[in-house]
């Protein structure tokens, strides 16, 4: 586990980038790594990637009981979408359903995005990212989670569906 500099946050995961609790890099060596682009190379190398911490708050006092905001890429007002059970993440490829969250609006085929992405799913109060099994990946707050494993998230934490910034907050 790495320590932050910053708020001595003693919780973050040896190959982070930046700390999970206060988003600051967590050694001047690290946040070189930060300035890459994000551009499509074909399938993604299982590398850490993460991007930019922003402090987004035009959903407050906008989210209701249930209701998840999600920035996308550099948009400035959010998606606001409800969210009891599941949501699915991905893009339309004109042959399959359209997902709920169509993400070939954002660049989403450009930045490798698969049709069946991700889900955002409700559990109980928490809501969490299971991704799909996705050809790029999906990357939580700069470390790769597991294909179809469910991973909790935390209002404000960081998504790269591929190399496609998200930024979700919750309710």
């Amino acid at each position: 586990m790495i320590t932050c500099p910053n708020c001595a946050f003693t919780e973050n995961a040896d190959t982070a980038l930046l700390c999970a609790k206060c988003g600051q890099p967590l050694s001047d060596s690290r946040a070189s790594l930060l300035k890459r682009p994000l551009g499509v190379t074909g399938m993604l190398s299982p590398e850490v990637l993460i991007f930019e911490p922003r402090i987004r708050d035009r959903h407050v006092g906008k989210l209701k009981k249930h209701e998840v905001a999600v920035y996308i890429s550099d948009m400035e007002e959010p998606l606001i979408i409800p969210l009891t059970r599941d949501v699915l993440l991905g893009r339309y490829g004109g042959l399959d359903q359209q997902p709920p969250i169509d993400l070939a609006a954002f660049q989403g085929l450009e930045h490798g995005v698969s049709r069946r992405h991700a889900l955002l799913r409700r559990f109980g109060p928490d809501v969490a990212i299971v991704d799909l099994g996705s050809t790029n990946g999906t990357w939580l707050n700069g470390i790769r989670i597991q294909p179809h494993q469910p991973v909790i998230l935390r209002s404000g934490d960081r998504l790269l569906l591929a190399r496609l910034p998200i930024q979700i907050y919750t309710d």
